[in-house]
């Protein structure tokens, strides 16, 4: 059993193998992910990253990127708690009821939550695989939306997600385009891959942190040259009010 803020994930083991899940699962979803080790339904045979399981769900494959690339999905084990699909699943909860337990309706409204089913690991020796299940979000990319250059007036509904965020001591310091979804037909925003969130309530609205992410969020703009497709000072007004 591993401890979250606010909850509890299940682990099992068998031999080099961990399967992880949320200890208020149904039972018949526990089964079927149990079963799933044996009839390898979800598993890494198929490496493929965001791989849609066609039936309302989402495998993330954990892959490395920048300098250390050449270990290509290996990772270096110090403990299922610090592997990367942990990681995630972890913060995907504790977000899922920081917003659960929020009594501010307006975002409960505009916020749509990914849900992790459960995280997977195999470890051998000094090195980990995984990946993590997740409910599956519809909508497109911030990218995707900007580049159609359609009005949809975000700014300032995303930046007031920011400051929800920022005002419970949420940081993602990969906070950039590719990781926010808008919902056309529900007009909810989700936020998605909290591999590299800090949840830290004692630190609300901390500048340093939230400086950060605001950062990294401008550069991916930047990066995929939408800058200027995107109302910025509405979307700082709307933090900062």
């Amino acid at each position: 059993m591993i401890k979250t803020k606010f909850g509890s994930i299940v682990t099992h083991k068998f031999n080099n193998q961990y399967i992880c899940y949320d200890s208020s699962i149904q039972p018949i979803l526990k089964n079927r992910i149990l079963a799933s080790l044996d009839s390898d339904e979800f598993r890494l045979s198929n490496s493929s990253n965001f791989l849609d399981l066609n039936n309302g769900l989402i495998k993330k494959h954990f892959f490395r990127k920048g300098a250390m690339f050449f270990l290509d999905d290996k990772y270096l084990y110090y403990g299922l708690k610090y592997t990367r699909p942990m990681r995630e699943y972890i913060n995907h909860m504790d977000f899922i009821k920081i917003v659960q337990s929020s009594k501010n309706e307006w975002i409960i409204n505009k916020l749509e939550l990914c849900t992790p089913i459960f995280s997977y690991v195999v470890k051998n020796t000094f090195f980990y695989r995984g990946d993590i299940i997740l409910s599956k979000i519809n909508g497109e990319t911030l990218d995707l939306i900007l580049k159609k250059k359609e009005r949809f007036y975000l700014e300032q509904q995303l930046g007031l997600c920011f400051k929800f965020l920022f005002n419970n001591g949420f940081y993602n310091f990969d906070m950039n385009v590719k990781n926010i979804i808008f919902n056309y037909e529900s007009n909810k925003i989700s936020f998605i891959d909290f591999d590299k969130v800090m949840i830290n309530t004692a630190k609300r609205n901390l500048k340093l942190y939230s400086s950060r992410v605001i950062s990294k969020f401008r550069d991916s703009l930047i990066k995929h040259d939408l800058l200027e497709s995107f109302d910025w000072k509405k979307f700082l007004a709307s933090i900062e009010d």
